[in-house]
């Protein structure tokens, strides 16, 4: 077994509200669904540094990882990030990255099909 380590990043959680309804509506067709919000999340977090990690049906884990070199660790034993306009301009990405995220979904025309 390899030993883990411990990292400092960014992580987002995305979750499609009232998927349980929305599967039974929409039956083999969820997929399609779930893909066009994929399809968003993806574009966007990839654009802005970011890393898509996992997706569970109705949720998306994605994370922005800082380099090891920006990071150490403090005299309690956790990690500390280096205040930094470099720490900061990277933090600040995953932000903007959620904010297009959802601007991109209510902008959907696909998406807004769903609604009706």
């Amino acid at each position: 077994m390899i030993a883990g380590k411990k990292v400092l990043g960014v992580f987002g959680f995305c979750n499609i509200r009232n998927f349980e309804q929305a599967s039974v509506v929409l039956e083999e067709k969820v997929l399609v669904f779930v893909n066009k919000i994929a399809e968003i999340l993806h574009k966007r977090v990839d654009q802005y540094c970011g890393h898509n990690n996992k997706n569970i049906g109705e949720a998306f884990l994605v994370v922005w990882k800082f380099k090891e070199s920006e990071y150490f660790l403090n005299s309690q034993g956790n990690l500390q990030l280096i205040e930094s306009d470099v720490t900061r301009n990277f933090a600040d990405l995953s932000v903007v990255s959620f904010i297009k995220i959802i601007g991109d979904i209510y902008a959907s025309a696909d998406l807004r099909k769903y609604c009706r």
